[in-house]
């Protein structure tokens, strides 16, 4: 299957393998069958107008079957004599390193988002747009994070003395200290998605950056919201 940075499907993409006359395009859901490869590592390449291609090594054994996941990652296009300059965040996003901490290695590119990419999926709540992000960002601990707005943390929803939770994968209930379940509204979902500039989510203590790590230490996530009208803006 090949996505792009935020995990929507990227149909028309072309693929071939290195030394093979065969090529074929992804289909509407991303997806596209290789068969008949020998055992070895094969160069495919992936290729479509908007994205940057790619190039990745897949290695087979004797009667392998692989389920793959390519990441594609948009750039702008250059058509005819005008130049696309624009830059890959917005002036916001820049000054408070967002652009920066999206470079970190060991943290995928899709569980940073950007204002445009919000627009683009249109998201009713914003826990919607994490469970685009990746496995680990729309598990149970997301669900109730160590929660960043415009740089400073909010308070969560009460310490584990106090509240013991069990949040489903979808963050649809919980169970307390009485036994009665409720109804469990994640923290994130009180900001609106259409006031927000861009948002980072680390999953996990080796994700964490400098900046966020003290807060965030002893937690499995840490979800930081920047939004249009905070400070910076």
């Amino acid at each position: 299957m090949v996505e792009d940075s935020i995990g929507v499907p990227v149909s028309g993409v072309d693929v071939s393998v290195a030394g093979s006359s065969r090529k074929l395009r992804t289909d509407s859901l991303g997806r596209f069958t290789l068969t008949a490869l020998g055992p070895g590592t094969h160069r495919v390449t992936l290729r479509r107008f908007g994205f940057e291609s790619l190039t990745s090594p897949v290695a087979m054994t004797m009667d392998d079957t692989l389920a793959l996941t390519f990441e594609l990652r948009a750039m702008p296009a250059l058509l005819g004599e005008v130049r696309v300059n624009a830059s890959p965040t917005t002036p916001k996003l820049l000054a408070v390193g967002f652009d920066r901490r999206r470079k970190l290695e060991g943290v995928p590119s899709r569980q940073f988002v950007t204002r445009a990419e919000i627009e683009r999926r249109n998201p009713v709540v914003v826990s919607d747009l994490m469970k685009r992000m990746s496995a680990r960002a729309s598990g149970a601990s997301c669900m109730d994070p160590v929660l960043f707005v415009d740089g400073a943390i909010r308070p969560r929803l009460g310490p584990p003395t106090q509240m013991r939770r069990l949040i489903t994968s979808r963050g649809e209930a919980l169970t307390s200290v009485t036994g009665s379940v409720s109804s469990f509204r994640p923290p994130v979902d009180d900001i609106d998605p259409s006031e927000i500039e861009g948002i980072e989510v680390y999953t996990g203590p080796a994700q964490i950056p400098a900046e966020f790590k003290a807060a965030g230490r002893g937690f499995e996530c840490v979800v930081v919201i920047w939004t249009r009208s905070g400070p910076g803006s």
